[in-house]
């Protein structure tokens, strides 16, 4: 069994700037996998201004964590990396 399940994201970023822009919903989609949920029972964080901050209290309501690090070596647990 998987330690997660693919969820596909639905929003791709537009290139704007301003009132116009359109965040993409990969960081939804990929928490939505990594916690094996459909895409809708995860918010798309991206929109909030405080993202990070929403996301660590959305996760402490099912007794989770949220830690940002930077490294160049990638963890041997379950993990979100970007670049």
């Amino acid at each position: 069994m998987s330690e997660w399940d693919e969820v596909t994201q639905t929003i791709l970023a537009s290139d704007e700037q301003g009132p116009n822009v359109v965040y993409g919903n990969c960081w939804q989609a990929a928490i939505a996998s990594m916690l094996k949920l459909p895409l809708e029972a995860v918010p798309h964080f991206s929109q909030f201004t405080w993202a990070g901050p929403a996301l660590e209290l959305w996760l402490r309501g099912r007794g989770l964590t949220y830690r940002h690090e930077m490294t160049s070596v990638i963890p041997e647990r379950l993990c979100l990396v970007n670049g």
